[in-house]
């Protein structure tokens, strides 16, 4: 069970995501971030998202799985806007190859 989880680009593929695993009842409370607070807001009205935050940093604050859907080119500035409140028992999602990034970012 995903206690809090964070993704970060609520667009087709996060927001997708978030309704399924709510649908599953997969995690407790789901936290959207992205740039236009008036379609986070209508993600929220939906119940795509239980809430959500502009700034990344903040959004991934306490979370325990976080998903980056957003395009390739913007990961390297997310990464490095989340790192500082990313907590050692945090999981990263970024795509299929997230085990190995997340296995090898941490030896």
């Amino acid at each position: 069970m995903i206690n809090r989880l964070t993704i970060i680009g609520v667009g087709l593929i996060g927001g997708s995501l978030a309704r399924a695993l709510k649908a599953a009842k997969a995690c407790n409370e789901v936290v959207g971030c992205g740039r236009d607070a008036v379609q986070l807001q209508k993600a929220v009205a939906l119940g795509v998202i239980d809430h959500y935050e502009t700034d990344p940093a903040q959004a991934v604050a306490g979370a325990d799985m976080i998903v980056l859907a957003v395009p390739l080119g913007a990961m390297q500035d997310i990464l490095r806007r989340i790192a500082p409140n990313v907590s050692a028992q945090s999981r990263i999602v970024t795509g299929p190859l997230s085990p190995t990034w997340a296995a090898q970012s941490r030896a």
